[in-house]
């Protein structure tokens, strides 16, 4: 029995660290401080009306981590500024180049590079 309550204790206590987190993330996204509080708790509530009660296994992400990383590596990248993303990042410039390479090709494959515009007539 009082393993339960303790359970029980421990998922209020996450919800309420959720909602909190939540609201923190839109607030300082410009959202006021009303709003944020009650689009945070709606967030919780729905995951906790939808999935209340499963077990749920939350890893920690260091994959997703290294992946958005590299995202960040690939939005800086400028064609001429591998050894200061090596530096910042601790990689090798060869490293660098294997990532935005990576980067690119994926988006190749999935059609997420933007569009020149082929009616664009510069500043004619």
């Amino acid at each position: 029995m009082a393993d339960s309550v303790v359970k029980e204790k421990q998922g209020s206590e996450f919800l309420m660290c959720m909602s909190a987190q939540l609201a923190e993330s839109l607030i300082k996204a410009g959202v006021s401080e009303e709003t944020a509080n009650k689009c945070a708790w709606d967030a919780v509530d729905y995951v906790r009306k939808q999935h209340g009660g499963l077990v749920l296994y939350i890893p920690k992400g260091k994959n997703l981590d290294a992946v958005l990383q590299q995202m960040k590596i690939f939005e800086e990248f400028t064609g001429n500024n591998q050894a200061e993303l090596a530096k910042k990042y601790g990689y090798s410039i060869q490293h660098i180049y294997r990532i935005y390479k990576q980067i690119l090709q994926h988006k190749r494959e999935h059609n997420d590079l933007p569009q020149a515009d082929m009616f664009y007539q510069g500043d004619a």
